[in-house]
C-alpha cells in the first residue's frame, strides 16, 4: 500500500480526490472533490454528466488528531438531469446534507466525551465545550442504513457511554466502515430491542457479528431479535472484568 492510499485510509477519504493540503496554525485544511464524475439523479434514478454549476466552497469538520483539528474543503458539484430536468447536488461521503461535520468526527468526539469531561476535551484536544455539545444535540437518533445498503456483511458494534457519569446513551456502530449508524437516547434494554426489531429485512441478512460489552440486557436483546448473530464480547469489559474477579478473592486464599 502507497504512502497515499494509506493516508486516504487513515482519514476515511476514499471516494475523495485530495487536491491539495493547507495549514493555519492547529487546523489543517485538506481540499477535496469526489472522484466519481457522474451523479445519481435522486429523482429518476438516472446516472448523469452534465455539470450544472459549483456551489459555494464548504468547509466540514472531519476529525481530530491531538490538538489539530482536520478539516474537508471543497466546491460541490450541481448536476442537470437530461431525463427529468431537475437540477441535483452531490452528496459527500460520510456528510449529511447541510452538515458542517462529519460522522467521522461525530464518532471522535463522542468517544472523548466518554472518557473526559467537556472541560478536559477543550483543555486537551482543542474541541470547545459549544462545538462538542453541538455534536451531541445535532446527533441524528435516525438510523441512516445507506452504506449499508451497498455494503455485503456487516458487524455491528454497540456501546454504552456516558458522559460526566450520567446521560447513558447506546451508540450503534458499523464496525467495519467506523461510522456511527445511530444514537439512542437511554441505555435501556426496551430501547435497544426496540431498534433492533426495526433493522429492515435487507440489512438484518447481512449482519454476521455484534460486538458488545458484558451486559446481561444487551445480549438479551440481540439473541431475541437477531438470533442466529455471532455475539463478540468487547475484550476491554472482558479484562475489566476479570480484574474486578480477581480483586474480590482473598488475599490469604490459595487453591
Amino acid at each position: 500500500m502507497s504512502i497515499r492510499d494509506f493516508m486516504l485510509k487513515f482519514l476515511n477519504l476514499q471516494g475523495y480526490k485530495v487536491r491539495g493540503l493547507e495549514y493555519r496554525g492547529n487546523e489543517v485544511l485538506i481540499r477535496v472533490e469526489l472522484r466519481r464524475r457522474t451523479g445519481s439523479c435522486p429523482h429518476c434514478g438516472k446516472r448523469c454528466g452534465y455539470l450544472h454549476q459549483y456551489q459555494q466552497e464548504r468547509k466540514v469538520w472531519h476529525k481530530v488528531i491531538g490538538e489539530h483539528r482536520i478539516y474537508l474543503v471543497g466546491r460541490k458539484r450541481r448536476w442537470r438531469c437530461k431525463r427529468c430536468g431537475k437540477v441535483f447536488t452531490e452528496e459527500w461521503p460520510l456528510v449529511r446534507k447541510w452538515s458542517r461535520k462529519s460522522r467521522e468526527v461525530e464518532v471522535e468526539v463522542l468517544g472523548l466525551l466518554s472518557s473526559h469531561s467537556f472541560r478536559q476535551v477543550e483543555k486537551r484536544y482543542g474541541v470547545s465545550d459549544k462545538a462538542s455539545r453541538g455534536v451531541l444535540k445535532k446527533l441524528e437518533l435516525v438510523p441512516d442504513w445507506g452504506e449499508e445498503l451497498r455494503g455485503r456483511r456487516i458487524r455491528l458494534g454497540i456501546d454504552e457511554h456516558s458522559f460526566r457519569g450520567r446521560d447513558l446513551v447506546i451508540t450503534v456502530t458499523n464496525l467495519r466502515r467506523r461510522r456511527v449508524i445511530t444514537v439512542l437516547p437511554d441505555d435501556r434494554q426496551e430501547t435497544l430491542r426496540r431498534f433492533l426489531s426495526q433493522i429492515p429485512g435487507s440489512i438484518r441478512g447481512k449482519i454476521e457479528e455484534v460486538c458488545i460489552d458484558i451486559k446481561p440486557g444487551f445480549i438479551a436483546a440481540v439473541e431475541k431479535e437477531l438470533p442466529g448473530t455471532s455475539i463478540v464480547l468487547d475484550r476491554f469489559h472482558v479484562i475489566h472484568d476479570a480484574n474486578r474477579r480477581v480483586e474480590l478473592v482473598p488475599k490469604n486464599w490459595t487453591a
